[in-house]
């Protein structure tokens, strides 16, 4: 006997309902995802992308198994012409897994953990992603083309990101420095995407970067709420260029944790006209340590302060810039990346010496190179493993 009439049109309701609502959910994430991207937290925003997709496919099997909806044929014969929508739905599915498994691997600050809570949150990364590429091989039986539209979106957009920041750096367009620190530093935002570089999304910042120093890759055991034990305040900066200050700010308090100075967000700062229409920002220095005023002549290597925690930021670090205006609030003003000159850059644990060296988030900055520091490295290396 066939359906009551009844009933298939209670049905069909019901998944038009399902689509709208599916529809729905799209469109928050697309919209979430926008704000998030603009609002520099894309990064943190893929994290809960990932926790609500497990959550969300965990509760949509255990519905299947329930309803007796889902297609356990695909797992038995992948390559079968009835189960040719469901290999295309599942590669879209394991690309976006694996470039978001990938991605967060590389945008996670390794500096910001202990050894092993980092292998815990690399554990957390993998096993959701993990989870999602096994989950596409037992699918519903419907395919809906809204959420697959979603994770086709996804894994497009991080794909474009990955090449944006793996491209080398165009030479006509950067500007050379010499490092404004000495020891080991860490690249804590930097890169061309706003997945590892919060000031992307920001014209007047996109190639910034914000740099702090670090003992053998981390920051260490500390107590976060006082500034004295973070490795970077009070810590000697140069200048990274010869040039002519054109702006100097001296007198804003350091802030403490947890809060920002929204009156001077670069806070204590100097400027350096390096010409050409190139100025150097050094941003966010500590109250009464800027060395230089308007007008004097500086050159490369020559302290000019030292690194603090005034104006809008979260913790003691160095913001660097270099910009086509002097004045950090002209319209209109754009800056330009920067290279390294003659410095040790550490990547995924290798070391290298750079004549130029173009640098993004994790990597580890070492000036002067010397044997102690590349023994001291060695030595912790071999402590972690």
């Amino acid at each position: 006997m066939g359906k009551d009439p009844t009933e298939k049109a209670s049905s069909g309701v019901g998944e038009i309902l399902l689509g709208i609502f599916f529809w729905g959910l799209v469109g928050l994430g697309v919209l979430f995802s926008v704000l998030a991207y603009y609002l520099g937290l894309i990064f943190n925003f893929l994290f809960v992308v990932l926790l609500v997709l497990v959550c969300g496919v965990l509760i949509s099997r255990m519905i299947g198994l329930w309803r007796k909806t889902l297609e356990f044929g695909f797992l038995r014969r992948p390559l079968a012409a009835e189960s040719r929508k469901y290999f295309a739905q599942g590669l879209n599915h394991w690309l976006f897994a694996a470039l978001a498994g990938f991605t967060l691997q590389l945008a996670v600050i390794p500096a910001q953990f202990s050894a092993s809570d980092f292998r815990q949150v690399e554990w957390w990364i993998w096993a959701s992603a993990g989870f999602l590429m096994l989950a596409a091989l037992i699918p519903q039986r419907r395919v809906r083309v809204s959420t697959n539209t979603f994770f086709a979106a996804g894994w497009i957009f991080l794909g474009v990101q990955l090449v944006k920041v793996f491209l080398p750096v165009s030479k006509s367009d950067a500007v050379v420095l010499a490092p404004p620190f000495r020891g080991e530093w860490y690249i804590y935002h930097g890169g061309r995407s706003a997945l590892f570089n919060h000031h992307y999304s920001v014209r007047s910042q996109r190639d910034a970067l914000d740099i702090a120093k670090t003992v053998n890759g981390r920051e260490g055991n500390r107590d976060k709420t006082r500034l004295e034990s973070y490795p970077a305040f009070g810590q000697d900066l140069y200048a990274p260029a010869d040039g002519r200050v054109v702006g100097a700010v001296n007198d804003r308090p350091d802030m403490e944790i947890g809060q920002t100075d929204h009156r001077q967000i670069v806070g204590n700062h100097v400027i350096i006209d390096m010409g050409q229409g190139r100025f150097v920002l050094m941003a966010h220095l500590k109250k009464g340590s800027v060395r230089v005023s308007n007008g004097d002549m500086v050159k490369s290597g020559e302290a000019v302060a030292q690194c603090g925690n005034s104006g809008n930021t979260s913790a003691p670090h160095l913001h660097l810039q270099v910009q086509s205006e002097a004045d950090f609030g002209t319209p209109g003003l754009r800056t330009f990346p920067i290279l390294f000159r003659d410095v040790t850059r550490v990547r995924w644990g290798r070391s290298e010496r750079l004549k130029e060296a173009d640098v993004r988030r994790n990597d580890i900055l070492l000036y002067p190179y010397t044997t102690e520091t590349e023994r001291g490295r060695a030595a912790t290396e071999r402590d972690e493993q």
